[in-house]
């Protein structure tokens, strides 16, 4: 399995109406999923979403 992250915001205005693409890859994918509280789309500029997004490169870019 490939490593995968998606880091969204729970009330993140581009999804609405949308669905949410990133979970179809469940199960093809050692796909880790964080969903933050607030509606920032870039959710790098969120602390919780930049640690989460630091550690999960620490951990997969050597592989």
């Amino acid at each position: 399995d490939e490593p995968a992250l998606a880091v969204s915001s729970v009330d993140d205005p581009w999804f609405r109406g949308r669905p949410v693409k990133c979970l179809d890859y469940t199960g093809r994918t050692a796909l880790k999923v964080l969903m933050l509280d607030g509606k920032e789309h870039v959710t790098a500029r969120v602390p919780e979403g930049r640690r989460a997004i630091l550690e999960f490169l620490g951990e997969n870019l050597s592989r």
